[in-house]
C-alpha cells in the first residue's frame, strides 16, 4: 500500500512514498511531486542510517584535517571533502557543513591512490560503505526504473550512477576553529 503525506498549512512536510510502492507507484510520485515542494519527495522503508558511525567519521575527518586533504589529492576530479566555512571560504551566505561526495569510482580511484586511507578512517567508513551498499541494493534498480518511468524514457537506466553525499551540518567557526553559537 502505497501512503503518500501532504503537506500541512504550518510546516513544510515533504511528500512521501514508500520503497515498497510498485516501480509505476514511485514514478508517478516522483513526476507529480517533481515541482511540489521544491521537489522534495521522501522515499520511506530504506535500510536504517547508523547515524552514530557518520558521526564519528566526520568527527575524524574534523580531528585530522589532512585526511580530506588527502582525499582530495587522491581524486583531483572534483572536492571529495569539503569545509568551506571553516577552511576560510565561508560568509553570511555559506551553509555551515562539511560535505563528504564519494561514490564507487570516487573510491576506487581514492584507494587505488592512497591504499592506507581507508585504514585510517576505519570503522566509521566501512559502516558508512556497508549502509550505502545495502541502500544502493535495496533502492537503487528500483528508483532508476521508477524515474525512467516518470520521465518516459528508458535512456536513464543506460547510465546510473550512485554517489554517496554525506553532509554534517554544524556550528559555524570562529577565529582557530571556535563554532560560534548562533544568535537566538
Amino acid at each position: 500500500m502505497t501512503t503518500i503525506s501532504e503537506s500541512n498549512e504550518h510546516a513544510f512536510v515533504p511528500h512521501s512514498i514508500s520503497l515498497r510502492a510498485s516501480v509505476a507507484e514511485l514514478g508517478e510520485a516522483i513526476a507529480s511531486h517533481s515541482s511540489r515542494n521544491g521537489g522534495v519527495l521522501m522515499v520511506t522503508d530504506l535500510p536504517p542510517l547508523p547515524l552514530s558511525a557518520l558521526q564519528a567519521l566526520f568527527t575524524l575527518l574534523h580531528q585530522k584535517p589532512e585526511l580530506g586533504q588527502r582525499l582530495n589529492a587522491a581524486y583531483a576530479n572534483n572536492l571529495v571533502y569539503k569545509d568551506s566555512f571553516c577552511a576560510g571560504n565561508g560568509g553570511p551566505a555559506v551553509d555551515m557543513k562539511r560535505v563528504l561526495d564519494l561514490s564507487p569510482e570516487r573510491l576506487a580511484q581514492i584507494l587505488e591512490q592512497i591504499p592506507s586511507l581507508a585504514d585510517e578512517l576505519g570503522e566509521p567508513l566501512q559502516t558508512m560503505l556497508s549502509f550505502w551498499k545495502s541502500c544502493t541494493e535495496a533502492a537503487g534498480a528500483k528508483l532508476s526504473q521508477a524515474l525512467a518511468h516518470a520521465i518516459g524514457s528508458p535512456d536513464v537506466l543506460l547510465d546510473a550512477h550512485y554517489n554517496f553525499r554525506m553532509v554534517d551540518y554544524y556550528e559555524r567557526c570562529g577565529v582557530g576553529g571556535t563554532p560560534l553559537r548562533r544568535a537566538p
